[in-house]
Protein backbone atom coordinates (compact mmCIF):
# COMPACT_ATOMS: atom_id res chain seq x y z
CA UNK A 1 0.00 0.00 0.00
CA UNK A 2 3.06 2.28 0.28
CA UNK A 3 4.21 1.63 -3.29
CA UNK A 4 2.66 4.87 -4.58
CA UNK A 5 3.82 7.03 -1.67
CA UNK A 6 6.57 9.44 -2.75
CA UNK A 7 8.96 11.70 -0.80
CA UNK A 8 7.43 14.96 0.50
CA UNK A 9 4.14 13.16 1.21
CA UNK A 10 3.27 12.94 4.92
CA UNK A 11 3.02 9.14 4.92
CA UNK A 12 6.53 8.71 3.45
CA UNK A 13 8.03 8.81 6.93
CA UNK A 14 5.85 5.85 7.82
CA UNK A 15 7.02 4.09 4.66
CA UNK A 16 10.64 4.55 5.73
CA UNK A 17 9.87 3.30 9.23
CA UNK A 18 8.32 0.13 7.80
CA UNK A 19 11.46 -0.44 5.74
CA UNK A 20 13.70 -0.12 8.78
CA UNK A 21 11.47 -2.44 10.79
CA UNK A 22 11.68 -5.11 8.08
CA UNK A 23 15.49 -4.97 8.17
CA UNK A 24 15.54 -5.28 11.96
CA UNK A 25 13.14 -8.23 11.79
CA UNK A 26 15.21 -10.13 9.19
CA UNK A 27 15.99 -13.69 10.22
CA UNK A 28 19.52 -13.80 8.80
CA UNK A 29 22.10 -11.76 6.88
CA UNK A 30 20.89 -12.98 3.48
CA UNK A 31 17.29 -11.95 4.15
CA UNK A 32 18.56 -8.61 5.37
CA UNK A 33 20.50 -8.21 2.12
CA UNK A 34 17.38 -8.99 0.07
CA UNK A 35 15.33 -6.42 1.97
CA UNK A 36 17.99 -3.73 1.52
CA UNK A 37 18.20 -4.50 -2.19
CA UNK A 38 14.42 -4.19 -2.46
CA UNK A 39 14.53 -0.85 -0.66
CA UNK A 40 17.27 0.48 -2.94
CA UNK A 41 15.29 -0.62 -6.01
CA UNK A 42 12.22 1.14 -4.61
CA UNK A 43 14.23 4.38 -4.45
CA UNK A 44 14.85 4.11 -8.20
CA UNK A 45 11.16 3.50 -8.88
CA UNK A 46 10.33 6.57 -6.78
CA UNK A 47 12.88 8.56 -8.79
CA UNK A 48 11.24 7.38 -12.01
CA UNK A 49 7.77 8.43 -10.80
CA UNK A 50 9.08 11.82 -9.66
CA UNK A 51 10.76 12.40 -13.02
CA UNK A 52 7.51 11.49 -14.79
CA UNK A 53 5.79 14.20 -12.72
CA UNK A 54 8.44 16.72 -13.76
CA UNK A 55 10.10 16.89 -10.34
CA UNK A 56 13.63 16.17 -11.59
CA UNK A 57 15.27 17.71 -8.52
CA UNK A 58 13.57 15.25 -6.15
CA UNK A 59 14.25 12.43 -8.63
CA UNK A 60 17.98 13.19 -8.54
CA UNK A 61 17.89 13.06 -4.73
CA UNK A 62 16.32 9.59 -4.81
CA UNK A 63 18.94 8.37 -7.30
CA UNK A 64 21.65 9.66 -4.99
CA UNK A 65 19.99 7.86 -2.08
CA UNK A 66 19.95 4.66 -4.13
CA UNK A 67 23.69 5.00 -4.76
CA UNK A 68 24.33 5.52 -1.04
CA UNK A 69 22.17 2.54 -0.09
CA UNK A 70 24.02 0.24 -2.52
CA UNK A 71 27.41 1.44 -1.30
CA UNK A 72 26.45 0.79 2.33
CA UNK A 73 24.98 -2.60 1.44
CA UNK A 74 28.11 -3.76 -0.40
CA UNK A 75 30.27 -2.61 2.51
CA UNK A 76 28.15 -4.72 4.87
CA UNK A 77 28.25 -7.71 2.51
CA UNK A 78 32.05 -7.60 2.32
CA UNK A 79 32.17 -8.11 6.08
CA UNK A 80 30.21 -11.38 5.91
CA UNK A 81 31.81 -14.84 6.11
CA UNK A 82 32.95 -16.27 2.78
CA UNK A 83 29.94 -18.48 1.97
CA UNK A 84 27.39 -15.87 3.03
CA UNK A 85 29.24 -13.19 1.08
CA UNK A 86 29.14 -15.24 -2.12
CA UNK A 87 25.40 -15.76 -1.75
CA UNK A 88 24.79 -12.06 -1.06
CA UNK A 89 26.88 -10.93 -4.05
CA UNK A 90 24.86 -13.29 -6.25
CA UNK A 91 21.66 -11.63 -5.00
CA UNK A 92 23.07 -8.17 -5.82
CA UNK A 93 23.86 -9.23 -9.38
CA UNK A 94 20.30 -10.60 -9.71
CA UNK A 95 18.80 -7.14 -9.12
CA UNK A 96 21.35 -5.15 -11.12
CA UNK A 97 19.68 -5.70 -14.50
CA UNK A 98 16.42 -3.99 -13.53
CA UNK A 99 18.32 -1.25 -11.70
CA UNK A 100 20.38 -0.49 -14.81
CA UNK A 101 17.25 -0.35 -16.97
CA UNK A 102 15.66 2.27 -14.71
CA UNK A 103 18.88 4.26 -14.47
CA UNK A 104 19.20 4.24 -18.25
CA UNK A 105 15.66 5.56 -18.68
CA UNK A 106 16.24 8.25 -16.06
CA UNK A 107 19.48 9.35 -17.69
CA UNK A 108 17.94 9.76 -21.13
CA UNK A 109 16.95 13.32 -22.15
CA UNK A 110 13.16 13.80 -22.14
CA UNK A 111 11.45 13.47 -25.50
CA UNK A 112 9.74 16.66 -26.75
CA UNK A 113 5.98 16.46 -26.61
CA UNK A 114 4.07 16.66 -29.87
CA UNK A 115 1.93 19.76 -30.29
CA UNK A 116 -1.18 19.93 -32.45
CA UNK A 117 -0.84 22.24 -35.45
CA UNK A 118 -3.77 24.40 -36.49
CA UNK A 119 -5.23 23.61 -39.88
CA UNK A 120 -5.02 26.40 -42.47
CA UNK A 121 -8.10 28.59 -42.74
CA UNK A 122 -10.31 27.69 -45.67
CA UNK A 123 -10.58 30.58 -48.11
CA UNK A 124 -14.23 29.67 -48.64
CA UNK A 125 -15.12 29.73 -44.94
CA UNK A 126 -18.46 31.27 -43.84
CA UNK A 127 -16.64 34.31 -42.43
CA UNK A 128 -14.96 34.99 -45.74
CA UNK A 129 -18.22 34.46 -47.66
CA UNK A 130 -20.11 36.78 -45.35
CA UNK A 131 -17.42 39.41 -45.76
CA UNK A 132 -17.63 39.18 -49.54
CA UNK A 133 -21.45 39.33 -49.66
CA UNK A 134 -22.11 41.91 -46.97
CA UNK A 135 -19.39 44.43 -47.80
CA UNK A 136 -20.61 47.17 -50.19
CA UNK A 137 -18.56 48.22 -53.18
CA UNK A 138 -16.17 51.14 -52.61
CA UNK A 139 -18.19 53.32 -55.03
CA UNK A 140 -21.36 52.96 -52.91
CA UNK A 141 -19.71 54.30 -49.74
CA UNK A 142 -20.02 58.03 -49.13
CA UNK A 143 -16.70 59.73 -48.56
CA UNK A 144 -16.26 61.32 -45.16
CA UNK A 145 -14.28 64.51 -44.65
CA UNK A 146 -10.72 63.97 -43.52
CA UNK A 147 -10.02 64.66 -39.86
CA UNK A 148 -7.41 67.23 -38.87
CA UNK A 149 -4.02 65.74 -37.88
CA UNK A 150 -3.46 65.12 -34.19
CA UNK A 151 -0.85 67.18 -32.35
CA UNK A 152 2.44 65.39 -31.68
CA UNK A 153 2.38 63.36 -28.48
CA UNK A 154 4.55 64.50 -25.62
CA UNK A 155 7.38 62.07 -24.72
CA UNK A 156 6.47 59.85 -21.76
CA UNK A 157 8.65 59.88 -18.71
CA UNK A 158 9.60 56.26 -17.83
CA UNK A 159 8.33 55.17 -14.45
CA UNK A 160 10.88 53.85 -11.93
CA UNK A 161 10.93 50.02 -11.71
CA UNK A 162 9.35 48.64 -8.60
CA UNK A 163 11.49 46.21 -6.57
CA UNK A 164 10.61 42.59 -7.34
CA UNK A 165 8.84 40.71 -4.63
CA UNK A 166 10.38 37.57 -3.14
CA UNK A 167 7.69 35.39 -4.74
CA UNK A 168 8.33 36.95 -8.14
CA UNK A 169 12.08 36.38 -7.82
CA UNK A 170 11.48 32.75 -6.87
CA UNK A 171 9.19 32.25 -9.86
CA UNK A 172 11.85 33.63 -12.21
CA UNK A 173 14.45 31.27 -10.74
CA UNK A 174 12.06 28.31 -11.03
CA UNK A 175 11.33 29.17 -14.65
CA UNK A 176 15.06 29.28 -15.44
CA UNK A 177 16.02 26.00 -13.76
CA UNK A 178 14.16 23.09 -15.48
CA UNK A 179 17.00 22.55 -17.96
CA UNK A 180 19.59 22.76 -15.19
CA UNK A 181 17.57 20.35 -13.04
CA UNK A 182 17.37 17.85 -15.93
CA UNK A 183 21.11 18.13 -16.50
CA UNK A 184 21.71 17.57 -12.80
CA UNK A 185 19.51 14.44 -12.91
CA UNK A 186 21.42 13.04 -15.89
CA UNK A 187 24.77 13.68 -14.18
CA UNK A 188 23.53 12.11 -10.95
CA UNK A 189 22.33 9.02 -12.82
CA UNK A 190 25.68 8.67 -14.60
CA UNK A 191 27.58 8.93 -11.31
CA UNK A 192 25.24 6.54 -9.50
CA UNK A 193 25.57 3.96 -12.29
CA UNK A 194 29.36 4.09 -12.15
CA UNK A 195 29.48 3.94 -8.35
CA UNK A 196 27.02 1.03 -8.11
CA UNK A 197 28.87 -1.03 -10.72
CA UNK A 198 32.21 -0.20 -9.11
CA UNK A 199 31.02 -1.42 -5.71
CA UNK A 200 29.60 -4.55 -7.31
CA UNK A 201 32.87 -5.18 -9.16
CA UNK A 202 34.90 -4.84 -5.97
CA UNK A 203 32.66 -7.35 -4.18
CA UNK A 204 32.82 -9.81 -7.11
CA UNK A 205 36.60 -9.54 -7.33
CA UNK A 206 36.98 -10.13 -3.61
CA UNK A 207 34.98 -13.36 -3.83
CA UNK A 208 36.84 -14.51 -6.94
CA UNK A 209 40.23 -13.94 -5.33
CA UNK A 210 39.27 -16.30 -2.52
CA UNK A 211 37.85 -18.99 -4.78
CA UNK A 212 36.30 -19.25 -8.22
CA UNK A 213 32.53 -18.91 -7.90
CA UNK A 214 30.63 -20.60 -10.72
CA UNK A 215 27.35 -19.13 -9.41
CA UNK A 216 28.64 -15.55 -9.63
CA UNK A 217 30.08 -16.08 -13.10
CA UNK A 218 26.76 -17.48 -14.27
CA UNK A 219 24.89 -14.48 -12.87
CA UNK A 220 27.29 -12.10 -14.60
CA UNK A 221 26.78 -13.97 -17.85
CA UNK A 222 23.00 -13.65 -17.43
CA UNK A 223 23.40 -9.92 -16.72
CA UNK A 224 25.26 -9.43 -20.00
CA UNK A 225 22.37 -10.98 -21.93
CA UNK A 226 19.97 -8.21 -20.89
CA UNK A 227 19.53 -5.77 -23.78
CA UNK A 228 17.83 -2.41 -24.31
CA UNK A 229 17.14 -1.33 -27.89
CA UNK A 230 19.22 -4.23 -29.16
CA UNK A 231 22.31 -3.32 -27.13
CA UNK A 232 23.58 -5.00 -23.95
CA UNK A 233 23.20 -2.98 -20.77
CA UNK A 234 26.62 -4.01 -19.55
CA UNK A 235 29.68 -5.97 -20.62
CA UNK A 236 31.87 -7.67 -18.03
CA UNK A 237 35.29 -9.27 -18.23
CA UNK A 238 36.49 -11.11 -15.15
CA UNK A 239 39.82 -12.65 -14.23
CA UNK A 240 41.09 -13.72 -10.84
CA UNK A 241 42.95 -10.43 -10.33
CA UNK A 242 40.84 -7.90 -12.23
CA UNK A 243 37.40 -7.06 -13.49
CA UNK A 244 36.49 -4.70 -16.33
CA UNK A 245 32.94 -3.38 -16.71
CA UNK A 246 31.65 -1.38 -19.66
CA UNK A 247 28.34 0.48 -19.65
CA UNK A 248 26.98 3.64 -21.29
CA UNK A 249 30.31 4.32 -22.97
CA UNK A 250 32.29 4.22 -19.71
CA UNK A 251 34.88 1.58 -18.86
CA UNK A 252 35.45 0.70 -15.19
CA UNK A 253 38.64 -1.22 -14.48
CA UNK A 254 39.16 -2.77 -11.04
CA UNK A 255 42.48 -4.39 -10.24
CA UNK A 256 42.85 -5.45 -6.63
CA UNK A 257 42.46 -2.28 -4.57
CA UNK A 258 42.81 0.02 -7.59
CA UNK A 259 39.81 1.30 -9.54
CA UNK A 260 39.88 3.48 -12.63
CA UNK A 261 37.31 4.79 -15.08
CA UNK A 262 37.91 5.87 -18.65
CA UNK A 263 35.75 7.15 -21.47
CA UNK A 264 34.73 4.95 -24.36
CA UNK A 265 37.07 6.80 -26.72
CA UNK A 266 40.13 5.96 -24.65
CA UNK A 267 42.01 2.70 -25.08
CA UNK A 268 43.55 2.34 -21.63
CA UNK A 269 41.84 -1.02 -21.24
CA UNK A 270 40.76 -3.68 -23.74
CA UNK A 271 37.14 -3.47 -24.94
CA UNK A 272 35.12 -5.74 -22.64
CA UNK A 273 32.69 -6.57 -25.45
CA UNK A 274 35.46 -8.54 -27.15
CA UNK A 275 36.16 -10.63 -24.09
CA UNK A 276 34.73 -14.03 -23.40
CA UNK A 277 32.36 -13.79 -20.38
CA UNK A 278 33.50 -15.58 -17.29
CA UNK A 279 36.72 -16.21 -15.48
CA UNK A 280 39.76 -15.76 -17.67
CA UNK A 281 43.01 -17.66 -17.09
Amino acid sequence: QFALVLPAEPSYLLKEAVRETRVLAALDSFQKTEIKLETAADKLLEAHDLAEQGNTTAAAMQVQQYSTDIANLVSDVRQLPSEEREKAVTAIIDTKGEDLKILKSLGAPPQPKETATASPVDSASPEKTEEKVGTPAPSDVAEEPALPPLPPAEPETPLPEEPKSEDHAKSEVAAATPAAAQENLENTVSTATTEALTKLGEAVLEVQQEKESAAILQKLDDLQKIEVNGKPLVNVRVSKNSIIIKTNGAVISINGSNTSETGASQSAVPPPSLATPGLLP
